[in-house]
């Protein structure tokens, strides 16, 4: 009983990679009127999206 599914050494790499790929996302919205994310739901979409493909890319 003593297995475990995933060792500390991976957990803190996909961590990692959730946390670097969400920040940069977030550092890479534009804001002007042209771009996409002006209101506040479009800032949320853009974070969900960097968060979900950061989390996808650190398996």
């Amino acid at each position: 009983m003593n297995e475990e599914l995933i060792s500390a050494e991976h957990i803190a790499m996909i961590a990692t990679a959730v946390v670097l790929g969400t920040l940069a996302r977030l550092l890479t919205i534009k804001e002007d009127f042209r771009q996409y994310p002006s209101y506040p739901n479009g800032y949320f979409i853009h974070l969900v999206t960097g968060f979900v493909a950061s989390s996808l890319e650190g398996r």
